[in-house]
């Protein structure tokens, strides 16, 4: 039984005496057991509904494979369709949400708000016509956020480990006109190049690393770079920001930079991981302070922290 059909039978006699009867119950037990089961609908993880706040949808919906959604600035955003939990979340706010907002495209609606609309611009002040690197761009639309602030002088480099999520990422891209402003590159990042086994268990956690509490469902081989030899194969003379979401792997990214690290002005990392019991996070300050580095926290739960460089 699907979850608006079980609303419904809640507050119907007629039903809910058809129900008992196909289920060989009292009404009163058939009331209890739809109790149960609308508790069970709600999602363990609820949406706030000033997370959509800033959303002027236009409309949205499936797209071949792919879930879309047009925004009224003129920007179409294309993501994987929703996931169960995301479903789960539509279905319990969608009578306060924007009819444009269709169920299989909210997962979509949802990275647009945290990944273009609400995500803070304090780092990246100030450069405009500047380069940035997005080290784990995911689907593009935080890279297509940092192309639309740095202006069409500047050029966003979006590097995504998974083929699926690259293949999004290439046409949001394409169909938002950004190809002379965001590159999109197919590989991982590590300290050096090469091949190495990749690990997964969703479209967003990809890791390279041997991080703590991954279950290994998915492995694969996939080519890896590094940010010394993307500076070098772009003739980069500087890099004014790196973003880096890489799942544990940050520490293995920093020692791909080495070469060039005088050439990159700052640094934002979400480090949130631990491996072999060890977090990531210290050895990671250690490593950028050593380089002359000032390292500051960015949030209040302290997994994300902003180093910039001594020249800057």
């Amino acid at each position: 039984m699907n979850d608006r059909r079980s609303f419904r039978l809640l507050w119907n006699d007629q039903n809910l005496e058809r129900l008992a009867s196909l289920r060989g119950e009292s009404t009163f037990e058939t009331k209890i057991h739809l109790r149960n089961v609308t508790r069970a609908l709600v999602p363990n993880k609820l949406v706030r509904l000033d997370r959509l706040s800033k959303l002027q949808v236009t409309s949205s919906g499936m797209e071949g494979a792919f879930a879309f959604v047009k925004l009224d600035n003129g920007r179409v955003f294309y993501s994987h369709p929703s996931s169960p939990l995301r479903l789960q979340q539509y279905w319990v706010i969608q009578d306060k949400i924007s009819p444009a907002i269709r169920p299989a495209a909210f997962g979509a609606v949802m990275d647009v708000a945290d990944r273009y609309l609400n995500i803070n611009l304090s780092d990246i002040d100030g450069l405009t016509g500047g380069t940035i690197i997005e080290a784990g761009a995911y689907i593009g639309h935080k890279a297509m956020r940092y192309a639309d602030a740095i202006g069409p002088e500047g050029h966003v480099i979006a590097v995504e480990i998974d083929e699926s999520n690259f293949r999004i990422m290439q046409r949001n891209i394409e169909v938002n006109g950004l190809h002379n402003r965001i590159t999109a590159i197919h590989a991982g990042l590590w300290s050096s190049p090469g091949r190495f086994e990749s690990i997964a268990n969703s479209y967003q956690r990809h890791t390279l690393a041997q991080i703590d509490k991954l279950n290994r469902s998915i492995t694969r081989m996939v080519d890896c770079t590094t940010i010394d030899s993307i500076i070098e194969e772009h003739a980069l003379a500087h890099v004014d920001y790196i973003n880096v979401q890489v799942n544990g792997a940050e520490l293995e990214l920093l020692k791909g930079c080495e070469q060039h690290i005088d050439r990159i002005r700052q640094f934002g990392i979400n480090s949130l991981y631990s491996i072999n019991g060890e977090p990531v996070q210290p050895l990671i300050i250690e490593w950028l302070e050593e380089r002359g580095f000032s390292v500051n926290f960015k949030n209040q739960n302290q997994k994300r922290i902003v180093a910039v460089a001594a020249a800057v």
